[in-house]
This record gives C-alpha cells, sequence and structure tokens, in this order.
C-alpha cells in the first residue's frame, strides 16, 4: 500500500511541474514610410505627414461644404511667386468620438526667401460647420517663421463614417495641398475601448485558454492511463481471496509458486 501511494504522489507531482511551462508571447513593431514624387517629399511616421513643396497649380476652394477659416471662398494665387517656399506639420489621420470634440494642429513656416501674406486654411470633404479654424487667417509670415492654425471638430454635427479631408494651406504667393483621414465614431470613447478588450480577448486570450484546455486534457488522458497501469499492477499483487498482499515463496527452473501473506491461498506459476 506504502508503494501505490508513494508512485500516486509522483505522478501528481508530474502534473504540477508541466502545468509550469506556459509562456505567452507579445510582439511590437513600429513602421516609417517616405514617398518622393516629383519635387515634393512626404515623410509619415506614426501618423503625422510633413510636406516641402516648391510649386503649385490654380485653383479655388469653395465654401459650404468645403469651407476655410472663415467660411465663403478661398481663392488660390494665380502663379507661384519667385522665392516663396512653404513646409507644414499636421496628423495623417484622427479619431474622434461621440459627445467629445477633435482637434489638430497645422503648423506652418516660411521656408522661403520672400515673406508670406493673408495666410489661410481650406478645407473640404465635411459640412463647413462641423468644424473651427483659429486664427482664421495670419497676415504676414517672415522667412524662417512659423505659425499654428488649431482646427476643432464637433462630431454632433457629422455622420458617423470615415471621410477624408483635402486640406490646403494658402498664401498670397504659393500653396500646398494634403489631406487627413478621419474617423467619425458613433459612440463614446469608452465603449470603444470595450470592444477593443472584446477583440484582444478573442484575438489573444481565448486561443490561450484553449491551448491550456488541450493541454490539461493530455495531461489527464496520460495521468490515467499511468493510473490504470499503476493500479492493475497493484491489483495483480493481492489475494483474491482476503487481499492480503502475495509473495513469492519458491523459485525454481520450471515454475515459480506463490502464497497470500495472511491466509492459505497459493498458487503456482509454470515457465515457459
Amino acid at each position: 500500500m506504502k508503494n501505490f501511494l508513494f508512485e500516486l504522489k509522483s505522478v501528481i507531482l508530474l502534473v504540477f511541474t508541466l502545468s509550469l511551462f506556459l509562456i505567452p508571447l507579445v510582439l511590437s513593431d513600429t513602421v516609417e514610410i517616405v514617398i518622393e514624387y516629383g519635387d515634393t517629399t512626404t515623410t509619415t511616421i506614426i501618423g503625422t505627414t510633413t510636406t516641402t513643396v516648391a510649386g503649385a497649380t490654380t485653383t479655388t476652394i469653395a465654401g459650404g461644404d468645403g469651407g476655410g477659416g472663415g467660411g465663403g471662398e478661398i481663392t488660390l494665387p494665380e502663379e507661384i511667386v519667385q522665392g516663396s517656399a512653404l513646409i507644414y506639420s499636421m496628423p495623417g489621420s484622427l479619431k474622434v468620438y461621440q459627445n467629445e470634440t477633435g482637434t489638430f494642429r497645422i503648423m506652418v513656416k516660411n521656408e522661403g526667401t520672400i515673406t508670406l501674406h493673408d495666410i489661410r486654411i481650406g478645407i473640404s470633404g465635411i459640412p463647413r460647420y462641423s468644424y473651427s479654424i483659429s486664427p482664421d487667417r495670419v497676415g504676414v509670415l517672415a522667412p524662417d517663421d512659423s505659425t499654428d492654425f488649431h482646427v476643432s471638430l464637433n462630431p454632433q454635427n457629422i455622420t458617423p463614417d470615415t471621410y477624408v479631408l483635402d486640406i490646403k494651406i494658402v498664401s498670397d504667393e504659393i500653396y500646398e495641398t494634403s489631406s487627413l483621414t478621419l474617423d467619425v465614431k458613433g459612440y463614446t470613447k469608452e465603449v470603444e475601448e470595450i470592444i477593443e478588450e472584446e477583440e484582444r480577448f478573442e484575438k489573444e486570450v481565448k486561443p490561450f485558454f484553449i491551448s491550456i484546455k488541450f493541454v490539461f486534457v493530455g495531461i489527464f488522458a496520460a495521468v490515467s492511463i499511468m493510473a490504470a497501469i499503476i493500479l492493475e499492477n497493484y491489483r495483480r499483487n493481492l489475494c483474491p481471496l482476503c487481499g492480503g498482499k502475495i509473495i513469492k515463496e519458491y523459485v525454481g527452473e520450471n515454475f515459480t509458486s506463490y502464497k497470500c501473506s495472511k491466509c492459505d491461498y497459493y498458487k503456482t506459476k509454470v515457465k515457459k
């Protein structure tokens, strides 16, 4: 009986040791994209876009659904003035939630050799009444100087969807065009966090628990087989009459005899 208990404890210890070898894996990465076309270079890193331009064409940004800083129309210069150049920095994408106000900044810098006049911002792609720009415009911008425009979005006036905003940075001497992907959600940020947590569970946690389930099913099956073998070996060494332990009494060339340590049970096993 003591030998049986010792073997059973060894099996339990083996199961506990196997259950410790479960290690989760976490991966992360970062992406940088650089695109060059003509005399324009755009670099995107983690959703931020910066563009340098040396020329432009004549275009008019209409008001209404497009509009500009103060509404109405923004007329682009008919020709690019020699010595004018600008760069700007702004997000490449933005997400806004229900009952929240989304904001982003557009930095404009004069990279040319002449002063820029009447710098303003034009936005199209969403209704004019769904956003505001501050300041409305900047009168002058000397070489190497920069200025910031702040765009405030009201998602209550925009149907939940994904929009591509056409954004133009304009002065009397030069202009540049960019775009921003706007994702308008029909729910709050708290609701999105719950959705993301559920998606993370389905993608990462749930498969992990399923793997654990299969591991323990396999362990349970292995332990069951080992226990059955141990019990069968133990049963074979017990007396069928009283349950006492059977011991060898004699080992010869042709046969081996056994007897019970408690009663008169006796058996002989002939060697083949």
